[in-house]
């Protein structure tokens, strides 16, 4: 599903694609847009935001940091190929930076993300 929408409303486990702007990048190679899925909850905060993760290719180095969760393609996500979604790498974005929705990662991929993001931040277990 392509969405172009001028008041997006992304919700958690939707990928997006999002400006990345910035004064330090703006006319640069840099300036363009990434790849993010949404990992905040819809009802939590009160700025029109959201917070983030970004998903990158995967690479096999990856398998040793706890912090990255390998992603497989499918129907549903339309990612290009096996990604990694980068817990240690979250972001505040606005909701004027979110530009086109992409698809959607399982309830599962999202259990699989929040657990790594408890990790990050050491939420203590049961």
């Amino acid at each position: 599903m392509n969405l172009l929408n001028s008041d997006p409303n992304p919700k958690r486990g939707e990928l997006w694609t999002i400006a990345k702007h910035s004064e330090a990048t703006k006319g640069t190679k840099k300036e363009g847009f990434g790849l993010v899925v949404v990992v905040s909850s819809v009802g939590v905060g009160r700025l029109r935001a959201r917070l983030v993760a970004r998903v990158t290719p995967w690479k096999d180095d990856y398998r040793e940091r706890y912090w990255c969760v390998e992603v497989k393609s499918d129907q549903h996500n339309k990612l290009q190929g096996l990604s990694c979604v980068d817990t240690f790498q979250l972001h505040c974005v606005g909701l004027d930076r979110f530009k086109q929705r992409q698809g959607y990662f399982s309830a599962d991929t999202m259990d699989d993300i929040a657990s790594a993001v408890g990790i990050v931040v050491e939420v203590p277990g049961p």
